[in-house]
């Protein structure tokens, strides 16, 4: 079964996903503090806040694979939802750790680690490349420029090693392998949540 569908650039949970307690709770309390179609609403986005979140192939994971506290913010944006404390939501929490257990794979973290990586060296790049200003006029950067070449070649790799690692991470969420976003058969938690 198939968990989520892309719908007007919105990530909607299917109904089977109600199967999963976690993400059963966040359904569940919007349907106690609102009407009808606010509370499909209001579950809808904070599901897609778990996906934003979570999920490799979110923009929002892959621009800010480190920085949560930013993540959170641009997400909240995204969905209207500037006001609300999602990190300090238990529910939303404990929503992301099962979707992360749930689609977690080798490939995946893996994928991640390399993110977090990359984005280091591009910056320590950056600042190389880019001095500030002092008084008014650039500094030359202190390390030679054979250094930065040589840099830069390595940020080719990396990027091509990132490439390598999202196709493997695409393969892997199609065969079976991850629960989390792709497949799933009714009534199947983690074996955590069955013990719940």
């Amino acid at each position: 079964m198939e968990l989520i569908k892309m719908q007007d650039g919105l990530p909607i949970f299917v109904p089977e996903a109600r199967t999963i307690k976690a993400f059963k709770k966040i359904i569940v309390r919007a349907r106690k503090n609102s009407s009808w179609e606010k509370q499909r609403d209001r579950a809808t986005l904070e599901l897609a806040y778990v996906w934003f979140m979570e999920d490799f192939k979110s923009y929002y994971t892959s621009k800010y694979p480190k920085d949560e506290v930013e993540r959170d913010a641009q997400v909240r944006k995204r969905l209207g939802l500037e006001d609300w404390k999602a990190l300090k939501d238990n529910d939303i929490i404990e929503a992301r750790e099962v979707y992360r257990e749930m689609s977690d794979s080798i490939e995946l973290w893996m994928l991640r680690t390399a993110r977090i990586a990359a984005i280091d060296l591009i910056r320590r790049l950056e600042r190389d490349v880019s001095p500030p200003k002092t008084d008014g006029k650039f500094k030359l950067p202190k390390r030679p420029p054979e250094e930065i070449i040589k840099q830069l070649k390595e940020v080719s790799i990396v990027l091509d090693t990132l490439n390598e690692l999202e196709k493997a991470a695409k393969r892997s969420s199609g065969s079976g392998k991850m629960y989390g976003n792709k497949s799933k058969n009714v009534f199947e938690d983690p074996p955590e949540e069955q013990s719940r």
